[in-house]
């Protein structure tokens, strides 16, 4: 997967492809500089709920994933698919589900804390608004 392949599954995220063509083009840049692709097997849990440790967040470029609660409640997302987004919004700071790939899957791993850095230096204020 090139760079134009993982820019056009960016763009198909809300968070990114609904914004202005220019600001889009800066936010996708920023994540594909704080991000790293990893590639993982069947059943490699990567977010797991009830977790405050970590800043990380995910882009599902590649693959399946299933995520479930504790509650018992189960959903499968397709790529492509923002991952880890919800503890950014989280009262408590951890997260709210437990994420494991179904079969094998693509990734781009970062941390918020990086993408955001990123992006204030990379935006204007009216553009950090609109993301």
């Amino acid at each position: 997967m090139d760079s134009s392949d993982v820019e056009s599954q960016l763009r198909q995220i809300g968070p990114f492809g609904g914004l202005d063509e220019p600001v889009s083009k800066k936010v996708i840049a920023a994540l594909t500089v704080v991000s790293e692709r990893v590639e993982w097997d069947d059943a490699h849990e990567f977010i797991t709920e009830g977790n405050e440790a970590d800043d990380f967040g995910y882009v599902l470029l590649a693959g399946k994933v299933l995520v479930t609660k504790s509650s018992g409640k189960e959903l499968t997302l397709s790529a492509p698919a923002l991952l880890g987004e919800m503890k950014q919004h989280s009262a408590t700071g951890k997260r709210g589900a437990t994420v494991t790939t179904s079969g094998s899957c693509v990734l781009l791993e970062f941390e918020w804390s990086a993408l955001h850095s990123r992006l204030g230096r990379e935006l204007a204020a009216g553009d950090w608004s609109a993301f």
